[in-house]
């Protein structure tokens, strides 16, 4: 299966999208409803067999320094779960990238070491994080890959309009 750059990386993830996560659009139970969109990769992958554990009875379970990173207009999981999530684990910490999607990481690297210093630090010094310390504009530093991704999704909203 070829991956979809900025869409599915399916040598990735795929099988575990399929198997434990439904992505296969003829199940009507899944835990995500991600539509058509990939149907054509449905057939490279094992069906849908159930998610092996209970993410959300394991997160109060979860002892260790958190953040939990999340654009803020991330439709593949949106803000709502982000916010959902941060409050199951205990003294976990929300970071909400502004003006971003799904993956913030990927077109934000620096901010992955800058949270990761933080935290690090926050932790040996106090023992929690210090969420006043994590970095206030995060969307700030944009790398090429995010001026590229964002002009592809910008003519793809606005560029077809333009040729209509």
């Amino acid at each position: 299966m070829t991956p979809t750059p900025f869409v599915m990386e399916f040598d990735l993830v795929g099988e575990i999208a399929f198997r434990e996560l439904d992505f296969a659009p003829a199940t009507t139970n899944a835990p995500l409803k991600p539509g058509r969109v990939f149907d054509h990769a449905a057939p490279h992958f094992s069906p849908f067999q159930g998610e092996p554990f209970s993410l959300v009875d394991a997160l109060p379970d979860f002892s260790w320094p958190t953040v939990v990173i999340s654009g803020d207009h991330d439709i593949r999981t949106p803000q709502m779960v982000a916010k959902q999530v941060s409050t199951l684990i205990p003294d976990a910490t929300l970071l909400t990238v502004r003006n971003h999607g799904h993956s913030a990481l990927d077109t934000h690297p620096d901010l992955a070491l800058e949270v990761t210093r933080t935290v690090a630090d926050s932790v040996q010094a106090s023992g929690t994080i210090d969420a006043a310390a994590l970095p206030s504009d995060p969307h700030g530093a944009r790398g090429l890959m995010h001026r590229l991704v964002t002009a592809r999704l910008h003519f793809a909203t606005y560029g077809p309009r333009a040729f209509s």
